[in-house]
């Protein structure tokens, strides 16, 4: 499998109000709280449908202003979210009363983003995650998980799909009439495609938008 890559900048793209939700989707990992370069990927692709690999706070200046951003995706049909590692500490640390969770997301970027939102707001914040974001996708042959593949497909969940590292752990095996995985989570230096599983995230500098239809990546600084 071969991608072109461009590479945009912010104030370069420009918003549409026409939605086709019929074409395959553009897939964005890890935006953790960067939500200007979040709206630069949303405006790049006007009218599409995105699946978004999950870890959206944490690390970034506004993690807020990607909350709202995702909120306004889902309401119209436009978006999948994504549970990420990120994600499930916020919900154990805070819903759940993990304190174990707590100190370990405090120390992974959740400092900044409980000042950012405020104990009240982050609270609305997680309960919405909590109902909406999905612990994996799979579409057209194709299976999205945060980090790696799940180990089972059947509830309770196992998260190992929300923490796992290419190299450390054996991929699982693709459900059945799956051909390839995308994931977030590991930094690379570029996109990685290993036999069957492909790697998007580019770490904080930069923030991928793969579109499905076309092969290509977009590379917004």
């Amino acid at each position: 499998m071969t991608f072109g890559v461009e590479r945009a900048q912010g104030w370069t793209v420009h918003a549409s109000h026409t939605a086709d939700l019929h074409r395959a989707p553009v897939v964005i990992p890890d935006v953790h709280g960067r939500s200007t370069l979040l709206a630069c990927a949303i405006r790049a692709f006007p009218g599409r449908r995105f699946v978004l690999l999950g870890d959206y706070f944490d690390r970034g200046p506004d993690s807020p202003g990607v909350l709202r951003v995702l909120r306004a995706l889902h309401a119209r049909g436009r978006a999948i979210c994504l549970m990420g590692n990120h994600d499930q500490m916020a919900l154990e640390a805070v819903l759940r009363g993990d304190r174990a969770m707590m100190r370990t997301w405090i120390a992974n970027g959740g400092r900044q983003t409980i000042a950012q939102f405020g104990t009240r707001n982050l609270e609305r914040a997680l309960l919405w995650m909590d109902q909406n974001l999905r612990h994996w996708h799979i579409e057209s042959g194709l299976l999205f998980a945060h980090a790696a593949r799940p180990s089972s497909y059947d509830f309770p969940v196992n998260t190992d799909h929300l923490w796992h590292r290419p190299g450390e752990h054996p991929l699982h095996p693709l459900p059945p009439g799956c051909r390839l995985s995308l994931h977030g989570h590991t930094p690379q230096e570029q996109v990685k495609l290993e036999r069957d599983a492909l790697y998007l995230d580019l770490g904080m500098s930069r923030l991928v938008a793969l579109d499905l239809e076309t092969r290509r990546l977009t590379i917004f600084r």
